[in-house]
């Protein structure tokens, strides 16, 4: 029997995200949201703390769905989940979670946030050269609610008296998206 090197080398990136580096950036923005809460300097204006908790719970749930090694990972799919670790480092900074002194830039924090949205979306459109038809069900399901969350976050950069609809709405998505995805 012999070991195709291609399969192993993306399992090994496979773990390198899923075992290390995905947990590491993860657990260490959940830790500073945990120290800000504690210490009273995290406040709860203007949704920052239902912000960066909705974030905290949006990215697990994406370690949990990707968690298990499938043969379809390849270099694509290490290269996405780079860039969704760089942005999801992003959102926690222009949150202001990680100096927990400065304001929110919610104009940089808006648009990191739907172009995190959009960066699942598109690996899965690469892997079938961007035929929608070719999705599977569960593949379309989220990409659907991926592209309305990234609408309505669109829509709260222009609107800001929709920000507050808009993180009811995206907290709807990730029950909807959890129990969909995760939890079945």
């Amino acid at each position: 029997m012999t070991v195709n090197p291609t399969c192993m080398k993306n399992k090994k990136l496979h773990h390198l995200i899923y075992s290390l580096l995905y947990p590491a950036v993860l657990g260490t923005l959940i830790m500073f949201i945990l120290l800000g809460a504690s210490k009273g300097v995290l406040p709860w204006f203007r949704f920052r703390f239902f912000y960066a908790c909705f974030l905290a719970l949006y990215f697990s749930s994406q370690h949990i769905q990707n968690f298990e090694y499938t043969s379809e990972y390849n270099g694509w799919d290490f290269f996405f989940d780079i860039l969704e670790l760089i942005g999801m480092f992003f959102l926690f900074h222009f949150l202001g979670i990680m100096d927990q002194i400065s304001e929110p830039n919610w104009l940089y924090f808006y648009i990191t946030l739907a172009v995190s949205f959009l960066i699942p979306v598109f690996g899965r459109l690469l892997k079938v050269n961007f035929n929608w038809s070719k999705l599977d069900e569960n593949k379309k399901t989220l990409s659907l609610l991926s592209m309305t969350a990234a609408g309505f976050t669109v829509i709260s950069i222009f609107c800001v008296d929709f920000r507050e609809a808009a993180l009811v709405f995206l907290y709807l998505i990730f029950f909807y998206y959890a129990r969909y995805n995760v939890l079945n």
